[in-house]
């Protein structure tokens, strides 16, 4: 009976275990906020820890380093609320301090959104951008302009600034990263 009760306990120890490495790996990615984004200055460095390795294998692959790409990361509008396909959004920003960057829409566990127009990122090329660099796209669901959402359920979106300047290696929260506001929902 004690062997019983001795190995239960492992087994539930070991699914609790298992289960928050999990559910931590599968986080957003911790670190500096800046509106509805975050970034981490370890994504993709030698000092990141074993959690933040986890959650970049999941959430960014093949994470360059910092000094080559910088990441920031939504999972929410900037009032906050959790992106979700049934809801329209309008997304807008300015130049990025960087070379060049790029805004990617994920479904809820990171892979690209199947969609007909085969549009899974904007850049600065794909968008009208106007002569003080601002520019404005939609994210839904359907077709037409802009991002695609999955078909129901959260989604997500990651920033990429290539070759950022130093500014944004310094102070990550001083760049002005794109608003996300809901326009209306199903």
């Amino acid at each position: 009976m004690r062997i019983l009760r001795y190995t239960a306990l492992v087994l539930l120890a070991l699914l609790v275990g298992a289960g928050s490495a999990i559910m931590s790996a599968r986080s957003p990615i911790d670190g500096i906020s800046n509106g509805a984004w975050t970034a981490s200055t370890e994504t993709g460095s030698k000092e990141a820890d074993a959690w933040t390795r986890a959650r970049i294998a999941i959430q960014a692959l093949l994470a360059m380093t910092s000094d080559q790409t910088f990441y920031y990361s939504s999972h929410k509008d900037s009032d906050g609320n959790a992106l979700d396909a049934s809801c329209r959004y309008t997304m807008s920003g300015g130049g990025f301090p960087t070379r060049w960057w790029s805004v990617t829409i994920y479904d809820e566990e990171y892979f690209l959104i199947e969609n007909p127009q085969k549009r899974y990122s904007i850049t600065a090329k794909s968008l009208d951008v106007d002569a003080s660099g601002h520019w404005q796209t939609s994210i839904h669901k359907g077709q037409g302009a802009g991002l695609i959402t999955p078909p129901a359920g959260p989604f997500n979106l990651i920033l990429r600034l290539y070759n950022p300047d130093a500014q944004v290696l310094a102070n990550p929260a001083s760049v002005n990263v794109p608003e996300i506001r809901k326009e209306s929902c199903a």
